[in-house]
């Protein structure tokens, strides 16, 4: 089983951590391959288009060569939520299973939803922050709801922004493509959204309605921040292989 993992907003393949080693231990015969949209990541040298469209088609030029035959899942967290519902609607053979966390559409959620004003203002002032470390404990302040996990993670993901410098266009630019993103008016996968009723960054009612809109089963942490696979990755992974698991029971 292929799973295809795509992070959020400015992050990359490796702000997984060790996210896909927890969804083997759960899922033996799952195969996570972490895929990265031009701008950022192993793509960094490229410049973000504005256009939904446009990423899935460079990401889907990536990862068809090497995609297996077989069941296949896609799983997108906030911005890489409306990546995945862009390539799922676009290309439905692709994928079997849609997972949904933490993410929002121009057509389920209104402006102020989908990015809280004071979340805005946070976010904005971090990327005035030259040192990288504390950029990152400020992004990390507005996403996860466990300081623990900000502590532990922060240092990791400053050594990242270090090691592939983002330009600081390409933020700019997925906001102007996610603003307008909207939500295909239905896909023939299976929906899975998850969400968090704590998320400070974006509000959960998005991914109600969301879910509404897909006709998607839904689950809720009930403390979990906006980054949610940092908060409660084993949660995630539990409720995505026993939602997996329903198609074999």
């Amino acid at each position: 089983m292929d799973v295809v993992l795509i992070r959020g907003m400015g992050r990359e393949s490796r702000h997984w951590g060790d996210f896909g080693e927890r969804l083997r231990a759960q899922l033996p015969e799952a195969r996570p391959l972490a895929l990265d949209p031009p701008g950022v990541g192993t793509e960094h040298h490229q410049r973000a288009p504005t256009s939904l469209r446009r990423i899935v088609a460079d990401m889907r030029r990536r990862w068809r060569p090497t995609a297996p035959p077989g069941s296949r899942v896609v799983f997108g967290i906030s911005f890489g939520g409306m990546i995945a519902m862009q390539w799922a609607a676009e290309h439905p053979d692709d994928f079997d299973h849609v997972v949904l966390a933490n993410t929002s559409a121009a057509n389920v959620g209104r402006p102020l939803e989908r990015l809280r004003p004071a979340a805005l203002r946070k976010l904005v002032s971090s990327m005035r922050e030259p040192d990288a470390l504390r950029r990152e404990q400020s992004v990390l302040e507005l996403i996860s709801n466990d300081p623990a996990a900000r502590e532990r993670v922060a240092p990791e993901w400053a050594a990242l922004a270090e090691d592939r410098r983002m330009g600081r266009s390409t933020v700019v630019r997925q906001i102007a493509a996610a603003s307008r993103f909207r939500a295909p008016a239905s896909l023939t996968q299976r929906v899975l959204v998850l969400s968090c009723p704590n998320d400070h960054f974006v509000s959960a009612s998005c991914s109600e309605r969301l879910a509404q809109h897909l006709g998607a089963t839904i689950e809720r942490h009930p403390s979990a921040g906006h980054a949610l696979t940092v908060d409660a990755p084993d949660w995630t992974v539990e409720r995505i292989a026993a939602w997996l698991r329903e198609d074999v029971a």
